[in-house]
């Protein structure tokens, strides 16, 4: 199961506590991991519903996504992964780092129309890091998450999030475990991450994606 990992004072018996009101219980992961996911991914939306409505802090999410030349049935997959989640309060930032690919300014501009995603498009390539900041820019969250153009969020991971806040609204950074998928669909190379560990943070940068901080914190050190 995919639980959000944070960096403060939020053990992981306390996730357990608030996640057992809607996930099945965990035993001893299988050895076949295909056999785990079927035992342990869960997608159901009826008790998360119920969890998520008694919510006393729903803060607004900013899922901030840079694109350059992007596969757009990647992209549109990336965007409707969000637009399914569970928890509604987001809106999507995308910076586009000037395309070469003109179908994909089509493509964006045309997403560009609903209601809840913004775009801006950069005149020239500047690279990730550049339109990442930009994309930033536009956002109105009280936190950032940060979406690469071709990935995929499971359908609670802004729950998840949002449920460690409600935990501890101290809270400024939260990162989450991950996974692959093949050409196929299929789930493969789970990263089930540690709790907070800066000496393995020094020899490897294991936070990656999915990550969301406050934005106040982002703008503070500089972007």
């Amino acid at each position: 199961k995919i639980i959000a990992r944070q960096i403060q004072n939020l053990s992981f018996s306390d996730i357990e506590s608030f996640s057992s009101s809607f996930l099945p219980a965990e035993d001893r992961p299988s050895i076949d991991y295909q056999k785990w996911l079927k035992k342990h991914y869960y997608t159901k939306n009826e008790g998360t519903a119920r969890w998520i409505n008694d919510f006393d802090y729903k803060p607004l999410i900013s899922i901030i996504i840079p694109t350059f030349n992007s596969n757009i049935e990647y992209l549109e997959q990336a965007v409707s992964s969000v637009e399914n989640q569970s928890y509604k309060n987001w809106e999507i930032c995308i910076s586009d780092d000037c395309s070469s690919n003109s179908d994909v300014r089509i493509f964006l501009e045309k997403l560009s129309k609903k209601p809840r995603v913004k775009v801006k498009f950069l005149e020239e390539n500047n690279h990730i890091s550049v339109a990442s900041n930009q994309a930033a820019e536009m956002a109105a969250g009280e936190f950032l998450a940060f979406l690469d153009h071709d990935d995929l969020l499971h359908s609670h991971a802004l729950a998840l999030i949002v449920g460690s806040l409600n935990i501890n609204r101290d809270l400024d950074f939260l990162y989450t475990d991950e996974d692959k998928l093949d050409e196929y669909g299929q789930q493969f190379d789970p990263h089930f991450k540690p709790m907070w560990n800066p000496d393995l943070l020094l020899s490897q940068n294991y936070l990656c994606h999915f990550v969301a901080l406050r934005r106040k914190l982002f703008e503070e050190v500089g972007g």
